[in-house]
């Protein structure tokens, strides 16, 4: 990293820090290490918590239909332009997770019941997401309600995941499916056959 870009990015975080300020008057637990651009919308910001130095890029969108429902993001959480999280539920983000742009992670749906007006009349359901420590989000991921992605998991970019994913293991395609699981005798991800 070059010197410029370093100074560039605590120029950021000091010309973003008003507006972490105003988020915790308005309820957010979120510490002042954590960086986030005045382009992000927040609902029921007394329902989030950020941990320490997390860092989101442009046009974040964070939304928490109930007071029941909480989104939970550890330490040092990465996420790119356009990051969306829908929460009715629990939504739970661990420690050193990455998320690269245009990443959408939901707890939340509409009932299908075919017999309302619209569908948007159906309750919310929620089914809990639990992203683990140190996961890798590629660009373009979808991320449904009731998954679990295990610690150290990468998913590749443009993936839907719609079932769990274990510890230390990569999965891609729509629906997301494993391909590769890490090694530790020998060091290295191996593909699954």
């Amino acid at each position: 990293m070059s010197k410029s870009n370093g100074v560039g990015r605590k120029i950021r975080k000091v010309i973003r820090l008003p507006y972490i300020f105003f988020l915790k008057i308005n309820g957010m637990k979120i510490k002042l290490t954590s960086s986030m651009p005045i382009s992000t919308i927040i609902e029921n910001p007394k329902r989030i918590e950020i941990g320490k130095h997390c860092n989101f890029d442009q046009r974040t969108i964070m939304r928490v239909f109930d007071n029941n429902s909480r989104i939970t993001i550890g330490n040092n959480f990465c996420g790119g332009n356009d990051l969306k999280i829908l929460c009715c539920g629990t939504v739970k983000v661990g420690n050193d997770v990455t998320c690269a742009g245009n990443v959408f992670i939901t707890s939340e749906n509409h009932g299908l019941n075919p017999k309302t007006k619209s569908f948007n009349d159906n309750k919310l359901e929620s089914s809990n997401v639990i992203i683990d420590d140190g996961v890798w989000i590629g660009e373009k991921v979808i991320i449904l309600p009731g998954v679990s992605i295990g610690k150290k998991s990468v998913i590749g970019a443009g993936s839907v995941v719609t079932k769990n994913i274990p510890p230390y293991c990569v999965a891609v395609g729509n629906p997301a499916r494993i391909i590769k699981k890490y090694d530790f005798k020998e060091n290295r991800y191996k593909s699954i056959k």
